[in-house]
């Protein structure tokens, strides 16, 4: 059985026209004296009037109703800003060029996402350009080796998780500031003569443990914690030595583990 087509004023249609029509004939009277009266008796020329300031008002009042059906309707979700979606295709296909570990389009691909956050101010999922930019700022530093794109890296993530932080976007940030200090703190112990590498796991728990007001400063100390303090620990007792390689791990309640032929919890 097919259903009746939807009216705003389902419910309420002796009311609202009865409103209506009585509003609009004193209108009309006031505004046209011959309107309601008997024009049977009135000169055709006057009849001719009447005739079409009552089609006038029909039309005033089908625009009302269409109007009113309008805007009960309710507006549907934009979709994203065009600018934003060459920014991710162009993202995609540099990821796979050769031009990935140049400096240049990084740069302007961080740029470009950070434009769209800042112009696009009614776009609902505006959060998404700004976690974009500092993902490129990542990549720029990760091709560059430059402390200081890592340092505006890391502001931008952090940015996010001020701003939006019920935000999924805000632990995904944390997570990837998670990635980058293990990173950091491998490429040293490398230097070192130490092999440290991390399951995908030890970024995402230390960055759910580090939702607070300190931002990044909270989780390079958990870091340090659960997996830099857990290796120099290793090499003073002399289980770890030069060459070996270790893996910090998550074990199945959360604590992160550091291990090498034997594990030893953190």
């Amino acid at each position: 059985m097919s259903m009746p087509p939807f009216s705003p004023f389902h419910g309420y249609p002796s009311l609202f026209f009865l409103f209506t029509l009585d509003e609009n004939h004193a209108t009309a009277q006031k505004t046209f004296p011959h309107y309601g009266m008997d024009t049977s008796q009135q000169p055709r020329g006057e009849n001719k009037i009447t005739h079409k300031n009552s089609l006038f008002l029909s039309w005033c009042i089908l625009l009302a109703l269409c109007f009113a059906f309008v805007s009960a309707v309710p507006a549907a979700a934009g979709p994203n800003p065009a600018k934003y979606d060459k920014a991710i295709r162009d993202m995609g296909q540099l990821q796979k060029s050769k031009k990935r570990l140049q400096r240049e389009p990084w740069e302007k691909l961080a740029e470009t996402f950070l434009t769209v956050y800042r112009v696009e101010k009614k776009w609902k999922e505006r959060s998404a350009a700004l976690f974009r930019s500092a993902e490129a700022l990542d990549h720029l530093a990760r091709c560059a080796s430059n402390a200081k794109d890592a340092r505006r890296s890391v502001d931008r993530y952090l940015q996010l998780v001020r701003l939006y932080p019920k935000s999924s976007l805000a632990d995904d940030s944390l997570c990837a500031i998670a990635e980058k200090m293990l990173c950091q703190l491998e490429q040293r112990a490398a230097r070192s003569g130490y092999q440290l590498r991390h399951t995908p796991r030890v970024g995402q728990a230390l960055a759910a443990k580090a939702r607070s007001a300190y931002g990044a400063r909270e989780l390079r100390r958990a870091v340090d914690r659960a997996v830099e303090q857990a290796l120099a620990d290793q090499i003073a007792s002399g289980t770890a030595c030069v060459g070996q390689h270790w893996t910090a791990d998550c074990s199945a309640d959360g604590a992160i583990v550091l291990r090498e032929d034997e594990t030893a919890t953190l």
